[in-house]
């Protein structure tokens, strides 16, 4: 059954577009040798490569290399700098929101009532909650009242 699943999984691997993008660290696999000669000059280097490697340069190697392995476990291990596009991003995003939320309160939102503005009324209100004898407090602040 093991090798039914590491079977697919290589398939799997081969077949996908987008998984060869950025492959395992710990086993980089190959591009699916249709993908890799595309141009005509890798094909060139391909039928040159079925000779004797002697014959090859360093560059051609390297390019051929290059073709089948897109990324070096060096390339692999490094890290991402996609956090350099998703904070701005973000950032913009809550900047905007707030400034739209800030300008839709001040132009078609409600009015803030006299009663918050106005210090006379606030300790009027006071007084009469204490005659009222609304939420009484017990203890040793009872005093106050």
């Amino acid at each position: 059954m093991a090798f039914l699943a590491k079977r697919w999984y290589s398939s799997a691997i081969l077949t996908d577009p987008y998984n060869h993008a950025r492959p395992s660290v710990a086993t980089p696999c190959p591009v699916h040798q249709g993908a890799v000669l595309e141009s005509p000059q890798l094909q060139q280097l391909a039928q040159k490569a079925r000779g004797p490697w002697k014959e090859l340069t360093k560059e051609e190697i390297v390019q051929l290399y290059r073709a089948s392995f897109p990324a070096t476990f060096k390339e692999l291990a490094a890290p991402r700098r996609e956090y350099r596009k998703v904070i701005p991003a973000v950032l913009v995003g809550v900047v905007a929101g707030t400034l739209l939320s800030t300008f839709l309160s001040n132009t078609i939102g409600p009015k803030r009532p006299p009663t918050f503005q106005n210090k006379e009324w606030e300790a009027a209100t006071r007084e009469k909650l204490l005659q009222q004898k609304s939420n009484p407090i017990e203890g040793l602040s009872s005093g106050k009242n």
